[in-house]
């Protein structure tokens, strides 16, 4: 497989980085690191003190504004109102992983980043909350308008469990 220019520069400051990591030293200077840190006492006072220069709600406000933007470019590539019932409320909408599996990612807490990263793959949509945790849940949308999936959550289990058992007992009563 050809890497891109970009994945060569990216694996060579991961090794440089778990190089200097390895060995003890600043990330930054080359220093010798903090007991158990990864910075030199210089460079973890200079990113205190820049730290300290904004409040938290100045942090909170710019934490914000770079998720807003972020989510912003998800969703205009996926589409901006719900695969299911056509929601287009942004604070209402969530990616599903079209196949299930999302739980790699749930642990992760960085799949919007990680979309990003990745190109924006496919076997991702756009799901509101309600229809992404019925599908979740119950392997199905009570609006039906995606087809059904399998998920190993207990309660979807359950459920299908119990609707295989329905649907036996009214083929034999017919």
């Amino acid at each position: 497989m050809a890497y891109s220019t970009i994945e060569k520069q990216r694996a060579g400051a991961k090794s440089y980085y778990q190089r200097q990591k390895d060995a003890g030293l600043c990330v930054k200077c080359s220093q010798p690191a903090l007991e158990g840190r990864i910075l030199c006492q210089y460079h973890r006072d200079k990113g205190a003190a820049s730290v300290a220069k904004f409040s938290p709600e100045q942090r909170q406000g710019y934490y914000r504004k770079t998720m807003d933007k972020l989510k912003s470019d998800v969703f205009n590539h996926y589409g901006n109102s719900c695969a299911c019932c056509g929601e287009t409320e942004p604070p209402f909408l969530t990616i599903d992983h079209e196949h299930g599996g999302g739980n790699q990612h749930l642990r992760a807490k960085a799949l919007y980043v990680w979309l990003r990263q990745n190109n924006y793959p496919e076997g991702f949509r756009t799901l509101c909350m309600n229809c992404n945790h019925a599908m979740g849940i119950y392997g199905e949308c009570p609006h039906g308008n995606l087809p059904p999936q399998t998920t190993n959550h207990p309660r979807n289990l359950v459920y299908h469990r119990e609707k295989t058992i329905k649907a036996t007992e009214i083929s034999r009563s017919s």
